[in-house]
This record gives structure tokens, C-alpha cells and sequence, in this order.
């Protein structure tokens, strides 16, 4: 009995995780379809971005670290605990005194048909509003994107100005 037991449980859990992706992704193609739309009316899809920022920039605020080498340490792993919440596989690459390199390989909103780079731009806003709010000092941003061609995307954050 414990044998079937266990194997319905793998089965929903299956079915669940099938169920979260899925979800996942339709969150991506909703996000595309309203900054799309946002575009055609006179509302700019800049706008999008802005409370993206918010957004993260309020729940970084929660995170805030003083500490220079804790709030680098806090800010890459609050994006990839966020990557992971999202399906999106990424890794922490060199974490140094001021700046830390994450690569992300794959992504569940990247596999949407008509996804695009400016839809990577407007939610990196959320990301950008998170290390923001950790410290103000922090600076986020992404030199490389699968969107735009290449293999993989690289998320940098490092100290403003190079501030030590």
C-alpha cells in the first residue's frame, strides 16, 4: 500500500508542478500583452517599468543592509531566490568585494512566442527597485540578454561610482 501511496504522490506532485509552470508562463504572456497594450494607448509602457520599480524598490526597502559586503551578498541572493520563485534558471557567477555577476540560462517568460527584450527591460525594474532598496549605493544592470540573441543573460550589480 505504501507503494501506490508513494507513487500518487509523486503523480500530483507532477501535476502540480506542471500546473505552477504553466501558470508561470501565462504570467509572462499577460505582462507582454498589457505593456503591448499600454503601448498603443497614450499611457507609455515606461510607465510599466517605473512601478516595477516601485514594487521591488519597497520590498528591498524591507532587506536594507548598510553593510557594504551584506548588501551585495543580499541583493544577489534576493534575485535568485526571485529568479527561482519565477522558473528561471540562474547562478550565482563571482560574488568580489564590489560587484557580483549572475548568469541566467533559462527562463519560463523567455518562451513565450512574441517575447521581446523591451519586456526584459520593463521587468527588470522590479529587479532594479530590489537592489535599489537594499542599498542605495547598488547598481543593477543587464549587459546580456537571451532576447536579444544572446546565449545566455548577465545580470551585474555593483557599487555605484565603484564606491568602496
Amino acid at each position: 500500500m505504501l507503494g501506490f501511496n508513494y507513487f500518487l504522490f509523486l503523480f500530483l506532485l507532477m501535476k502540480l508542478q506542471q500546473k505552477y509552470l504553466e501558470a508561470i508562463s501565462t504570467i509572462g504572456s499577460l505582462y507582454s500583452d498589457f505593456y503591448d497594450l499600454l503601448e498603443k494607448s497614450k499611457i507609455k509602457p515606461s510607465a510599466l517599468h517605473d512601478l516595477m520599480f516601485d514594487k521591488g524598490f519597497k520590498k528591498g526597502l524591507a532587506l536594507k543592509q548598510s553593510n557594504k559586503e551584506k548588501a551585495l551578498q543580499t541583493a544577489s541572493k534576493s534575485l535568485l531566490v526571485l529568479h527561482d520563485f519565477y522558473n528561471i534558471k540562474s547562478k550565482l557567477i563571482s560574488l568580489e568585494s564590489n560587484k557580483a555577476l549572475i548568469e541566467i540560462s533559462s527562463c519560463s517568460f523567455s518562451q513565450n512566442k512574441n517575447w521581446q527584450s523591451k519586456y526584459c527591460v520593463s521587468l527588470d525594474g522590479y529587479e532594479e527597485g530590489l537592489v535599489k532598496g537594499i542599498n542605495s549605493h547598488l547598481v543593477h544592470y543587464c549587459p546580456r540578454r537571451r532576447s536579444l540573441g544572446h546565449p545566455k543573460c548577465v545580470v551585474i550589480i555593483e557599487w555605484k561610482n565603484k564606491v568602496k
